[in-house]
């Protein structure tokens, strides 16, 4: 009886004969015979497949140290590998060499200028960043009702006040805390304007010249920047008002020398006039106001003659400015005088930024100022009130906040 397969598979049926038994005898010494000589025993493998790699060592042309990475050891044997080729190059001639070496120095250089440059035009965007995001503080400034959080690396290059009064470091680290009792808006805006360069509220109305809102704003800022003494942002309020004055008398020989103002230009530009002119002359400290005072009599002395052809102007000097024209008159000699001194140069009589650092370096001497922050009645904290003008920075009559 035939066994079945283990694979399931049918097998045919063989004969019971004694040749199939010796043709299957002999069937293992033919497939031993034929088999291919490809089924050799495998060799083994060369290397361990199982092994870690070695690490391949690159060499230090390849990739140069990046600079101020280098160790000591290294910079002194650089150091002294350069002075030998120096020494060993000013013994010898000149020759081509030296004349290939040239031109990767200079390349270097310029590199370097170039990223200098680079870093030098992205300082001020960082320094803005860290007026919006204040990330280090190392000093808490308080007002009556704000508190800014500021860097001594950076308000006390700019202001003479920091410079003087801020305290020491703490040892732990912590900020210092200082108080100003100044206006919250005047220290706010000359905090920005150390951080950011910039006091947008003061710019120009170049759609509305006549608008000269600015006008009050710019006296103001001028008085928190002689409070806190920085004289760039004084600067930079001072050039705005006599462009004030350049522009306006550009205006008046061109578009209006042959018309006249309606009677409300007439009236914006008198009363933000009148404003400035208002916190200017109430000021305590003559001296640190008068850079301010020569240039709105500039203003002034730019326009006089054809505000005067104005019908409401007389009716204006013996109303709301009745008080201001001997003294404003006198600024106004006193600028003409500066005019004439200079025989015609270009040069503004109005101090620059040189000047006003000495200025307010020379603070205490001659007239009483106001002292280190500390008095009530500090610069733009009281503006004299006539008719219901403004008392702070931010407001102002007509409902509009400066």
């Amino acid at each position: 009886m035939d066994r079945p397969s283990i694979d399931g598979r049918r097998r045919k049926k063989t004969e019971r004969t004694g040749r199939t038994s010796s043709s299957s005898a002999t069937l293992p010494s033919l497939r031993t015979s034929q088999a291919p000589s490809k089924l050799r025993p495998a060799s083994p493998p060369s290397t361990n497949p199982w092994a870690c790699p070695k690490r391949i060592s690159v060499a230090s042309q390849d990739f140069p140290p990046l600079p101020g990475t280098t160790s000591p050891a290294l910079q002194a044997e650089s150091a002294a590998t350069r002075s030998s080729r120096t020494s060993s190059a000013s013994s010898c001639p000149l020759t081509g060499d030296v004349s290939q070496v040239e031109p990767t120095a200079c390349s270097v250089s310029s590199c370097s200028d170039s990223s200098r440059h680079i870093f030098v035009a992205a300082a001020p965007r960082a320094t803005e960043s860290l007026w919006k995001r204040p990330f280090g503080a190392d000093v808490v400034v308080h007002t009556d009702t704000m508190t800014f959080e500021v860097h001594r690396n950076i308000v006390e290059p700019e202001s003479g006040w920091f410079r003087d009064n801020l305290p020491p470091p703490n040892p732990d680290g912590s900020p210092v805390k200082v108080y100003l009792a100044c206006a919250t808006e005047a220290a706010a805006f000359c905090l920005r304007f150390i951080y950011t360069g910039r006091v947008e509220i003061c710019d120009i109305d170049s759609a509305h010249p006549w608008n000269s809102i600015h006008l009050p704003r710019c006296v103001l800022g001028y008085c928190a920047a002689a409070f806190l003494r920085v004289s760039k942002m004084a600067a930079h309020l001072l050039r705005i008002v006599e462009k004030t004055s350049t522009d306006l008398a550009t205006l008046v020989t061109t578009d209006y020398f042959h018309r006249n103002m309606n009677n409300s230009e007439l009236m914006d530009f008198s009363w933000h006039f009148q404003n400035a002119l208002d916190i200017l002359y109430n000021e305590r400290c003559h001296k640190l106001m008068m850079p301010m005072r020569l240039a709105m009599a500039g203003l002034l002395d730019a326009t006089l003659f054809w505000l005067a052809r104005q019908p409401g102007f007389i009716h204006l000097l013996q109303t709301t400015w009745q008080r201001f024209p001997q003294t404003i008159l006198l600024d106004q000699a006193e600028y003409r005088r500066l005019v004439k001194q200079r025989n015609g140069t270009p040069k503004s009589p109005v101090p620059n930024e040189a000047a006003l650092e000495k200025l307010f370096g020379n603070r205490n001497s001659g007239e009483a100022t106001v002292d280190a922050g500390f008095v009530d009645d500090s610069p733009s904290r009281t503006v004299l009130s006539s008719r219901g003008r403004a008392q702070t920075w931010c407001r102002r009559p007509r409902g509009s906040s400066l």
